[in-house]
């Protein structure tokens, strides 16, 4: 039995667009187009639909994150590794295509709450004022093969009796 795409997991591509729609019928409603299941054009819009494990495609990625709710979030050069046999149906990743990247600009790039991870992401956080590239507070979230840098602050700040685990 094959599993459809996001059966375990969420991919996030950028440049996912949906396909076009026909057009409708004599007197029906045009259909609106949609991505396919389980593939998502933000990262907030996958955390939104149920969270999960979430699957960066390479690329920068502006967007603030606060994860609460157990997300793991993985590039697709660590997914296949950390998916097994059920990251098959992975699009493959491209030797030297670059990392995948939250950039933000304002506010901590990743708030992580509760037992959240980051896997393999690059996080920059760019912005003025004292924001953190990833703020931990509370729980013992993972943050594995990261590369994270805050422009104007530490890069990493725990707070909360926060207890995280970074390697």
């Amino acid at each position: 039995l094959e599993m459809p795409l996001g059966a375990d997991y969420k991919l996030v591509d950028q440049a996912a667009r949906p396909d076009p729609a026909p057009e409708p019928a004599e007197g029906e409603e045009p259909v609106v187009p949609t991505l396919p299941a389980g593939v998502y054009n933000s990262i907030r819009h996958a955390i939104s639909d149920g969270g999960g494990t979430i699957v960066l495609k390479p690329g920068v990625y502006e967007e603030p994150l606060l994860l609460e709710n157990g997300e793991k979030i993985v590039s697709l050069r660590s997914a296949r590794e950390l998916l097994g046999d059920a990251g098959e149906d992975l699009p493959t990743s491209v030797p030297g295509e670059g990392p995948a990247e939250i950039l933000v600009n304002s506010f901590h790039a990743v708030s992580m709450l509760g037992d959240a991870e980051l896997v393999d992401v690059t996080v920059q956080q760019r912005g003025p004022g004292r924001w953190f590239g990833v703020l931990i507070a509370e729980g013992s979230p993972k943050l594995t093969k990261c590369d994270i840098d805050g422009a104007t602050s530490s890069c990493v700040g725990v707070c909360g009796g926060a207890d995280p685990v970074i390697s």
